[in-house]
This record gives structure tokens, C-alpha cells and sequence, in this order.
């Protein structure tokens, strides 16, 4: 658009200058139209920049393992991410911005065609510290609680829950993957939307340390059973019913304090959606030392897993995730996630639970900066749903300009999310290559 008007511009700016002396030196006429060009193309510039606030950003991660161990015994090779579904993650981020309304679109060309990801919304301030967001998919994050560390952001072990494992992250709209797996408006038990979702919206309120949203989906349709013969009205009632409603408040000298409802529904084996919901508390220790953070999350399903079929928050759980900062150059890293009888391979109920510790460490080389990952991670028969597993990373990365490359060793006993190779039968292994960037 800016190159068109300054070619508009210049055409006029020219035709002017002919038309209005045709005895005039050329040269001096070349040089004063320049000189008009230079100061147009520079408002130009300050308009698009300052006035309508866009931008561009961008991230991406592709993952190339040159040999992998498959169910067969043999060596393989993978190209992928670390949670695998695509080839590579292509992404980068469209905002446009003022003081009080914009818009903000993800999208990708990961499978060599462009698409769309994470967030599609715009959004709107009625006043300084309220914010109403409406859009096809719609995340509010502030008061986010994830585990994520080590294998998470290389070629993640089967059986890795990292995201949102303490607080989860409001969210509208998204289909059926952002809504089921992640957090959870959506819908169990095979029911589909007739018309699809229009999309969803979230209110919130931010100031002085206080957080209050609500998320609420949108259908302009009403849902069907998995055998596509009854259908049911998604109605007013069931949208608040299945709402996401939260608050946080960050406590001086303590960390941040949440709380949430998330609403669901379930197949009730009959002609008819049940509505359910999860109570998800959190507290973040992050102000007792300048070295240590902790954050501690637990969920609480008001139906069992027997019912919903829900395996994100089927079970109650208690997680924890601890990071500390205190020794020399090192990041150490702890967590421990739990689901409450949840039923192992053979039926018996149990708790199951996941145990990880890691570390990272800056190598400072001749040829420029390096960061050392170590993860190592136990999780038993109840957690799996298969054997017990003992997962292991160790990996290095080269940071560059905007982004890092790195190598890495992997081995388990269990399997690899981003693969279908692998079994809780043999010892697994890869070789993964990591690629990132960020502008």
C-alpha cells in the first residue's frame, strides 16, 4: 500500500511540475522532485508506524531427527515438532493497535500451505482497565501456570502434561482441540456442532494486581450425536453453563493468588448434554525469594472421568512446579503432577503421578553463547495407562540473533509424543536437531 501511494504520488507530483513550466532546468526539477518524495515517503512511514500501529512478529520451531529408534528395531527419521501434527511450525503474529482497540491474528505455514493457529480476535477497551475480546479464538493469559521445561520445548516424552498443568489459561472459541484437549468449553462423548463455532469472547478486568475474565463460546448452531440423529440447541443457558469465570490477585510480598471455574459437557449416554465443570485454585509463591519460584495448582472435576470421558481433567489433581535460580549460573527445575484414581493397564485405580527434575546452564564459547537442557522424568503405571517409564534428556543449543539450533540425545522407556514409534515394551532413543526463531 505505501509503495502505491508514493508511485500515485510521484505521478502526480510530476505532472504538476511538467504542466506547470516547460522552460525550467531538468536537473533541478529531478532534484526537488526527489527531495518532495523523500519527505512524503517519510510521513508516510511515521503514519503507518505510529498512527495505525501494525506489526509483525513471528516464532517457529522444526525438529529433525536424523535417527530414531522405531517398534521394529530399526533406525529411523523424523521431521516434525515437539508435538508432532506438523512438519514444522511456520508461524508469525499480525497486531494492529491503539490506545484502545485492535486486532491480533496467528497464523502459520506449517504443511507448506498458510493456515491459522492459537488466536484470532479482535479487541476492544471501553475503559482504561476493562477489555472485551471477540474472535474466532481467544485466549487470555495473564494468569497462566505452566510446568514447561527440558523435553518441552525439544521432542516431548509420551505422557509430558506440561501446559496448563497449574492454572489454566482462559479461553474462547478454538474448535474442538483448543476446547476438549487444552482447557476445556467443549464438548465430550462424540457430539460435533451442527454449524461449527462462530467463535467466543472474554471480558476482563485488570488493575493494581486484581484479574477478573470470564470466557464464554459462541455456536450459531446446536450439536449433534455421534450417530448424527439427535440433535440439541446450544442455548443461552448452556453458554453460561459451559463459561470459563476466573480471578487472580497478585498479594505484595507473596505471589499470585487464582481461582477459576471451567464448564464442560458430557455425553449422558442418553439424548441430551450434561453440563459439568472443574474448580481450579493456584497460587504462585514467585516474591518469598528473589531465587525460588513456586507455583502450586489443583483441580477438582465435579464428575469423574467414568462419566466424561474428559482427559485433561478427568481426575482430581495436585501439581506443582518449582524453579530456582540460586546456584552459580544453573536454572534448576522440579515438578511433580498428580491424577487421582486413575486406573492403571490392568483396571486398578491408583494414584498416578509424574516426577521431573532438569537443569540449564550458559556455556560461554569462543564462537558465541551456548545453553545446556538436562530433563530426566518418572511416571508410574497409574499416570501412563501402560508401565512405568524413565525418560531422560540432554541437550546443547547455540543461541543465535533471534532465535537458537541445537542438538540433543534422547532416551525412554516409553514413547515419544511427536511419534508413533516407540513402545513401552523396548527402550526408545532419537537424535533430535532443533530449530527456533523469534522476531
Amino acid at each position: 500500500m505505501k509503495k502505491f501511494l508514493i508511485t500515485m504520488l510521484f505521478v502526480l507530483v510530476l505532472s504538476s511540475s511538467v504542466f506547470a513550466s516547460s522552460d525550467v532546468d531538468k536537473s533541478s526539477d529531478v532534484e526537488e522532485l526527489a527531495a518532495k518524495l523523500a519527505a512524503i515517503e517519510a510521513q508516510l512511514n511515521n503514519t503507518v508506524t505510529k498512527e495505525s500501529g501494525i506489526s509483525i512478529s513471528g516464532w517457529g520451531r522444526a525438529i529433525f531427527a536424523p535417527g530414531m529408534s522405531n517398534d521394529s528395531g530399526d533406525t529411523v527419521n523424523f521431521n516434525g515438532t515437539s508435538w508432532g501434527g506438523n512438519s514444522a511450525r511456520i508461524g508469525w503474529t499480525i497486531k494492529g493497535q491503539s490506545k484502545n482497540v485492535g486486532f491480533h491474528v496467528d497464523m502459520n505455514a506449517d504443511g507448506g500451505s498458510s493456515g491459522f493457529q492459537d488466536q484470532q480476535k479482535i479487541w476492544a477497551k471501553p475503559t482504561e482497565n476493562l477489555t472485551i475480546e471477540v474472535g474466532p479464538s481467544v485466549f487470555y493469559q495473564a494468569l497462566r501456570g505452566d510446568t514447561a521445561y527440558g523435553a518441552w520445548n525439544w521432542l516431548r516424552f509420551d505422557g509430558i502434561d506440561d501446559e496448563d498443568a497449574i492454572f489454566a489459561r482462559g479461553k474462547a472459541g478454538g474448535g474442538d482441540q483448543n476446547n476438549i484437549h487444552q482447557n476445556g468449553n467443549g464438548v465430550q462423548g462424540g457430539w460435533e456442532r451442527e454449524d461449527g463455532i462462530d467463535g467466543g469472547a472474554i471480558a476482563h478486568y485488570d488493575k493494581d494486581g486484581v484479574h477478573v475474565f470470564a470466557a464464554l463460546d459462541h455456536s450459531k448452531g446446536s450439536f449433534l450425536d455421534e450417530a448424527k440423529t439427535v440433535r440439541e440447541e446450544y442455548t443461552t443457558g448452556d453458554m453460561l453453563a459451559r463459561g470459563q469465570y476466573g480471578f487472580g490477585y497478585d498479594m505484595p510480598n507473596v505471589g499470585l493468588v487464582r481461582a477459576q471455574y471451567i464448564g464442560k459437557a458430557y455425553n449422558d449416554g442418553g439424548n441430551e448434554l450434561e453440563s459439568y465443570g472443574i474448580f481450579n485454585a493456584a497460587v504462585s509463591l514467585n516474591n518469598l525469594s528473589d531465587n525460588f519460584a513456586l507455583d502450586l495448582g489443583v483441580f477438582v472435576p465435579t464428575e469423574d472421568f467414568d462419566k466424561t470421558g474428559d482427559t485433561k481433567h478427568g481426575w482430581t489433581a495436585f501439581n506443582a512446579y518449582g524453579k530456582y535460580t540460586g546456584v552459580d549460573k544453573w536454572t534448576l527445575h522440579s515438578t511433580i503432577q498428580t491424577k487421582f484414581d486413575k486406573v492403571d493397564k490392568t483396571g486398578d485405580e491408583g494414584l498416578g503421578f509424574q516426577l521431573g527434575v532438569g537443569a540449564d546452564h550458559p556455556l560461554a564459547m569462543a564462537d558465541g553463547s551456548y545453553t545446556l537442557n538436562t530433563d530426566l522424568r518418572f511416571m508410574n503405571e497409574n499416570w501412563s495407562g501402560d508401565d512405568n517409564s524413565v525418560s531422560t534428556l540432554i541437550g546443547i543449543s547455540k543461541g543465535l540473533a533471534s532465535g537458537k539450533v541445537g542438538i540433543g540425545i534422547e532416551y525412554t522407556t516409553g514413547g515419544f509424543t511427536a511419534s508413533d514409534t516407540g513402545s513401552y515394551d523396548d527402550s526408545n532413543w532419537a537424535i533430535p536437531v532443533v530449530l527456533e526463531y523469534w522476531f
